[in-house]
């Protein structure tokens, strides 16, 4: 009843910001492969069925995709667990000798009381979830977040593309035609075009500094 009473309450609080701020809550985007909420009091709720997750790339890119893909990933993975933890494991708790505290603790674990054949199937279940979610996880990796990446990735111009940031540089190597080399020995070929060194000069400068001052002291004193 809390979950029902809290879903409500906030489809009323959004449909009223929405009408009350459009500015925040309506599309600035004009492109037509968007769908567009329509004026109703659940416009929202057709258009946000209708979003595609190629839609949401194009628009916002793929991190914000990536996230919507991984929570149409955890509502299957519910989907698969849940509702045969409910329909499988509940009535058998319930009917359990146990003493429940609560009517709700009726369909957990704690009602099973003597009867230890439930632990069993608990282990039986715990399988089953250990392979669905493997299942569910190698699935949505190789067909959806995997591909997606790729040609994203392939799409991306340089020289965003090619440019990789690379931290940690032992102090050996801290120079281009190491890391160049470091790069094209992993790849087995010519892979790096150029190597730009982010130096610390909080040290250099005034000594730089120093040195400037003293070679015009010198300057002014020969002349």
């Amino acid at each position: 009843l809390t979950s029902v009473l809290l879903g409500i309450s906030s489809s009323i609080a959004f449909w009223w910001l929405r009408h009350r701020f459009p500015k925040v809550y309506e599309p600035c985007d004009d492109r037509p492969s968007k769908p567009s909420p329509g004026a109703g009091a659940f416009g929202w709720a057709a258009a946000s069925y209708g979003v595609r997750v190629e839609n949401v790339i194009e628009h916002v890119g793929l991190d914000h995709a990536m996230l919507l893909e991984f929570s149409h990933f955890s509502m299957r993975a519910m989907l698969c667990i849940g509702v045969p933890a409910l329909a499988v494991l509940g009535p058998l708790h319930a009917q359990a000798t146990g003493n429940a505290a609560d009517e709700l603790s009726r369909i957990s674990l704690s009602n099973a009381g003597a009867e230890a054949w439930l632990v069993w199937v608990h282990a039986c279940f715990v399988w089953y979830v250990v392979v669905v979610m493997l299942a569910l996880l190698w699935h949505v990796q190789r067909h959806r977040f995997r591909p997606r990446r790729r040609r994203w990735l392939q799409a991306m111009p340089e020289p965003r593309a090619t440019t990789v940031l690379v931290e940690g540089i032992p102090e050996g190597d801290r120079t281009e035609v190491s890391l160049s080399n470091f790069f094209d020995k992993i790849f087995g070929h010519k892979a790096v075009k150029r190597v730009a060194m982010v130096r610390d000069t909080s040290e250099l400068l005034p000594l730089l500094a120093a040195r400037d001052a003293l070679a015009e002291s010198l300057a002014d004193a020969r002349s």
